[in-house]
Order: C-alpha cells, then sequence, then structure tokens
C-alpha cells in the first residue's frame, strides 16, 4: 500500500506563480529578456518541490500568438521544451510537454504576450490538475491523455491538513 495524498497547496501555488511568469520573447523560445533570471528560478523551484512529492507529474503546455501563423505549433512545444529543460533533478518520463500553437488564446490580439505563454499543470495519479483548466477565449482546452497521469495503481487517501504537513515532513527525510 503505497499513501498519497493531494499536491500540499504550497507546491500548486508555486507552480502557478511559475506559469505566470513564464513569457517569451515575440517570435522566439527564449524567455523575455528582462525577466528570464526570474523565470528560471521559478522553474528550478518548481524541480525542487516536484522531487519532494514524487507522486505527480507535469504537464508543460505551450503555446504561440496567430500572428505567425503554421509556425506557431512548432513554435509553441519549442517552448514548453525550454521550459522542461530548466526544471533539474526530476526523471524527464515524469515531466511532459506539448506545443497547442496559436488555437487556444488566453487574451485577445494578434501578437499579445498574455499569447506568447506556457502553462505548468501538476498531474495526479487520481486524474486531477493542479490548478484546475480553464477554458482559453476559443473554448476547452484539449484533454489530457491517460498516459500522461501518474499510475492509477496507487491508492489516494484524503487526510486532514494537520496530518499532511506531519506526513510530508516524514516523507520527505525518507525521500533524501
Amino acid at each position: 500500500l503505497c499513501l498519497i495524498v493531494r499536491p500540499p497547496e504550497y507546491v500548486a501555488a508555486a507552480v502557478v506563480a511559475a506559469a505566470i511568469k513564464l513569457r517569451f520573447e515575440p517570435m522566439s523560445d527564449c524567455f523575455q529578456h528582462e525577466t528570464a533570471l526570474e523565470q528560471e528560478v521559478a522553474l528550478h523551484k518548481v524541480g525542487g518541490l516536484m522531487c519532494q512529492h514524487p507522486y505527480l507529474n507535469l504537464l508543460i503546455e505551450g503555446h504561440a500568438t496567430p500572428g505567425i501563423g503554421p509556425a506557431a505549433l512548432p513554435l509553441s512545444q519549442r517552448r514548453a521544451e525550454a521550459c522542461a529543460a530548466q526544471i533539474t533533478g526530476v526523471a524527464r518520463r515524469r515531466i511532459h510537454t506539448r506545443g497547442l500553437g496559436y488555437h487556444f488564446p488566453a487574451v485577445e490580439g494578434c501578437d499579445v504576450p498574455g499569447n506568447r505563454r506556457v502553462e505548468l499543470y501538476l498531474l495526479t495519479p487520481d486524474r486531477k490538475t493542479y490548478p484546475d483548466r480553464m477554458d482559453c477565449l476559443t473554448g476547452p482546452l484539449p484533454i489530457i491523455d491517460d498516459d500522461l497521469f501518474p499510475t492509477g495503481d496507487t491508492k489516494i487517501a484524503m487526510l486532514p491538513r494537520a496530518a499532511v504537513s506531519l506526513l510530508g515532513l516524514k516523507l520527505s527525510a525518507k525521500l533524501l
């Protein structure tokens, strides 16, 4: 029996905070020059937290703006891969990337920085995503394939916050 808990709030918060910071130069898979170091630090933090929680997988979805036409799909994939490369210490089989091109904009406009983005999602064995996936301007995001989630043969239990905190400390000590 393997006991799995939902990702602690601070892990989910770190993923959300990192995703907010991930922005790219126009028509490029390079982080925005002004904030590149901050973005790399945020991704390193996500990697460190994933090391402490081996029951989680990470989905990185890259996006591009419609202004670049058919080049948007490969560019969005390269953006997702650029983020994955900054996450160290985590087995690559736990990190999944996919490019979605320009089909799922977050904001209106042809070349808007808000659409040159990458979104991060924690995936749990019970097929949940953290944070919740929201629809974009054009409708729902694509479904996440089952094989991207951690294996489902693990028992999952919901514990009170105090128990999770106590157990989390013990698990971290055993994993190191």
